[in-house]
């Protein structure tokens, strides 16, 4: 798929390459050598996945679905819930401006032969995640392991009941990691705030 500027999605996806926390060890180092980075565990895990949502999210270079994983959980069971084209990231907190956010960067340098400033991501359409019983069982199924109930005392809690990621245009930031990537930022409903609402800008 060939945008209006020549940017050509699909070549460009067969030559970038990003972090996914199921790939990579995170930036966070273990509390001692003998714990393995894969297993320590996040706050908050997004899973994202890339593709255009309307090609039907098969190809195309855009965000095309997001899903939230239980709060306090490990990568190595986290994996269990991310399949192909989906990425593995931290949702980031800005508490100076209110607002949730993820960061997807790229693992490589950017491929030779495209514009960094053709290369935005697309979101087609507002994104939703609800925490509602569908999620529950997907989500149980997904990770039905007696790891994850290790982990999870039995319970599967999240940081929103409701998420929502904004249909528009992401631009590349150059200086963003260690190769430049992409800001996403998350509206959501808080669990443990009833009605509460952290604002997208």
């Amino acid at each position: 798929m060939v945008r209006e500027n020549g940017f050509d999605e699909l070549a460009f996806m067969e030559k970038v390459k990003f972090k996914s926390l199921v790939d990579e060890l995170p930036d966070k180092k273990a509390p001692s050598a003998t714990v393995n980075p894969k297993d320590l565990k996040f706050l908050n895990l997004v899973s994202v996945k890339l593709a255009r949502k309307k090609l039907d999210c098969n190809r195309g270079f855009g965000l095309c679905d997001f899903k939230f994983l239980p709060k306090n959980i490990s990568v190595s069971v986290a994996k269990q819930a991310v399949f192909d084209g989906e990425y593995l990231v931290e949702l980031k907190t800005d508490t100076l401006n209110s607002r949730y956010y993820i960061e997807l960067l790229l693992d490589e340098e950017f491929p030779e032969g495209f514009d960094k400033n053709d290369a935005c991501l697309m979101i087609d359409d507002d994104l939703y995640w609800i925490n509602d019983s569908v999620t529950i069982e997907d989500m149980n199924d997904w990770l039905n392991s007696d790891e994850m109930y290790a982990e999870m005392e039995r319970r599967i809690d999240y940081l929103f009941e409701t998420g929502q990621i904004a249909r528009g245009v992401v631009p590349f930031v150059d200086s963003l990691g260690q190769h430049g990537g992409y800001i996403i930022d998350v509206v959501g409903v808080p669990a443990d705030i009833p009605g509460g609402k952290i604002p997208l800008n």
